[in-house]
């Protein structure tokens, strides 16, 4: 996915929830205000619809588009969205895995990662059923022709049942491991034992995100918000990457369905720590 040559768009189609798990940066109350975990505010507008995300989304063929949330498989644009996409595009989804959207073929040809992600918290009250059954939506997806892989948020009190579970998961699937980010409270200062087990766990598929704000990574410059890398809104507006969406003076670059890309990615000034890993993209060129 990280070779794609075109266009990467990373697209929350909606920040709502069906889960409310202890470590998630965002919540989205029922009004459609969305606060995060660095105190950032937004009030969201209509969740644009299948239609015209093709509409707004085709100016910029070929792209790669991954979507996140939210859970974004609550989103009643993600079937066809995906079903019909153009010629030479690609997508990603992260989902916990509640829902399947009804994929057809194209769907599954397309899709270049279809990463389920494993609350443990959940697992914790639903147990072996709870891993029953999302272990039978990765089988469903897999036979569709999906590539699954799992993703596993690991805070040091959930640490021993992940140590129970990943090393079943990974007999037949990728696992991705990261330790939880931006938690209240949580210092990884005082649990480095847990920390070096978690990597451990992990091994080539541990992703390592910050752990605070201050141990985020900042540039003077990046690309974000032009040709190589950009994020949207479920209400369509664009923002130069997703750390903008923690950032309490955001950076809008307008909305979706007049915002044009530039002619060429340029470094701009970056003013906004990288929070997240896929927004590490944006600091280097095209190719480079």
């Amino acid at each position: 996915m990280a070779n794609f040559d075109g266009t990467h768009i990373l697209l929350f189609p909606t920040f709502r929830c069906n889960y409310r798990c202890s470590y998630c940066v965002f919540h989205q109350d029922s009004t459609g205000c969305l606060k995060t975990i660095t105190g950032s505010e937004w009030h969201i507008g209509p969740e644009l619809s299948a239609a015209e995300w093709k509409q707004h989304l085709d100016k910029f063929k070929p792209y790669l588009l991954e979507m996140s949330g939210g859970e974004p498989t609550l989103s009643e644009a993600i079937p066809e969205l995906v079903n019909d996409l153009p010629d030479g595009c690609k997508w990603a989804i992260t989902s916990n895995g509640t829902y399947l959207p009804d994929y057809n073929e194209r769907a599954a040809k397309t899709c270049g990662s279809y990463t389920l992600s494993f609350h443990l918290e959940y697992f914790k009250k639903g147990g072996k059923q709870y891993l029953t059954d999302l272990v039978g939506k990765a089988v469903e997806l897999k036979k569709q022709g999906f590539p699954v892989a799992f993703t596993f948020v690991i805070t040091p009190e959930l640490l021993p049942m992940a140590e129970a579970v990943v090393p079943i998961l990974q007999k037949d699937w990728p696992v991705n491991i990261h330790p939880a980010a931006f938690v209240v409270g949580l210092n990884w200062d005082k649990h480095r034992d847990e920390l070096r087990r978690i990597k451990k766990l992990g091994g080539m598929y541990y992703i390592e995100y910050p752990m605070s704000l201050a141990d985020c990574m900042q540039f003077e410059s990046c690309t974000a918000g032009g040709r190589s890398y950009f994020f949207l809104m479920p209400d369509g507006r664009v923002l130069r990457c997703h750390s903008q969406v923690f950032s309490q003076h955001h950076q809008e670059l307008g909305h979706i369905s007049t915002w044009q890309l530039p002619e060429t990615d340029e470094f701009i000034p970056c003013e906004w720590p990288h929070m997240v890993a896929c927004d590490d993209r944006s600091t280097k060129k095209r190719g480079k």
